[in-house]
């Protein structure tokens, strides 16, 4: 499989336009999105990326299954996935702490987006695992 080349922010070229300063109040340093846009520098991340969209599945946890109910060793499974050929489960909790999304903290306030204000995702990849 051929994937054509990837882009990113390219800060040099908004230097050169006296945009990087507008850029940067958007896209502050050493933040989560500061961070993604630099992983699109590395040689392997589209490929990491095609391979993670191709096989990551969303199961909204049932509304009758409160997260106070899961067992603290074995979460609700919400997303899986496959990353660099290894498959990983996880509760949607766990899945936006690692992405840098949101931090532990913040994911236990009354204003962090619950699942249940998700669109129903059907489940297209299928039972190749």
């Amino acid at each position: 499989m051929e994937i054509d080349g990837h882009v990113a922010i390219d800060w040099t070229a908004l230097e050169e336009v006296d945009e990087a300063a507008r850029a940067q109040d958007y896209i502050e340093h050493d933040t989560p999105w500061d961070r993604l846009f630099h992983l699109a520098y590395l040689p392997s991340f589209r490929v990491m990326v095609c391979e993670f969209l191709a096989y990551f599945e969303f199961a909204p946890r049932p509304a009758d299954q409160p997260e106070e109910l899961d067992d603290p060793e074995e979460p609700w499974v919400e997303v899986s996935f496959r990353l660099m050929g290894e498959w990983h489960e996880m509760s949607l909790r766990e899945f936006v702490v690692h992405c840098g999304l949101y931090t532990l903290e913040e994911t236990e306030t009354p204003v962090t987006p619950r699942v249940s204000i998700w669109p129903p995702v059907q489940h297209l990849s299928g039972s190749d695992r």
